[in-house]
């Protein structure tokens, strides 16, 4: 949940809505009262985000947590990579993984940048030449089959490595 007032609605959510924990509705409640109380500009971001700060034991490491979360959100600016951060999007949960690791070791861990998702299917212009070369091996007529070149081998298997999904990518 993003808005505040979805969280302060969570009670109704519970009672009209099926597929809800009360597990679930305790710790929207607990990031409401946490933006309340704590951090009012933190209503607009997400209630994983929130709980990402609000359970962070030492309340010195929270404090500067919760002052470069704000300096980011003030300046639009993604402290990670300097990058503008979105009008919409604002603070995820990986930055804040990331401001927190900051904030405990005291340096700027490195930054990965999340690969995109893939797209279901492949670009026909990336295929099609990789397709013309297996097209184009003649067949052996000693050993009586089709022989691949190790050059064309290691292109398939780059091929195939970029456009194969993994779990857990």
């Amino acid at each position: 949940m993003r808005l505040q007032n979805c969280r302060e609605a969570i009670d109704w959510v519970l009672i009209n809505c099926h597929h809800l924990s009360p597990d679930a509705a305790a710790e929207v409640k607990l990031a409401s009262k946490f933006c309340k109380e704590r951090a009012p500009y933190l209503e607009m971001q997400s209630t994983k985000a929130v709980n990402a700060i609000r359970v962070i034991k030492d309340p010195i490491i929270q404090g500067k947590v919760l002052e470069k979360v704000k300096e980011a959100i003030e300046t639009r600016i993604d402290p990670r990579n300097g990058a503008s951060l979105p009008t919409v999007a604002g603070i995820t949960s990986p930055m804040i993984s990331w401001i927190i690791q900051w904030m405990e070791t005291g340096e700027k861990p490195t930054y990965v940048p999340r690969k995109p998702k893939s797209t279901i299917g492949i670009d026909a212009n990336d295929i099609i030449p990789i397709i013309d070369e297996i097209l184009a091996i003649k067949l052996d007529r000693k050993v009586g089959s089709y022989s691949m070149s190790e050059e064309l081998r290691a292109k398939v298997k780059t091929f195939k490595d970029l456009h194969t999904i993994t779990k857990g990518a």
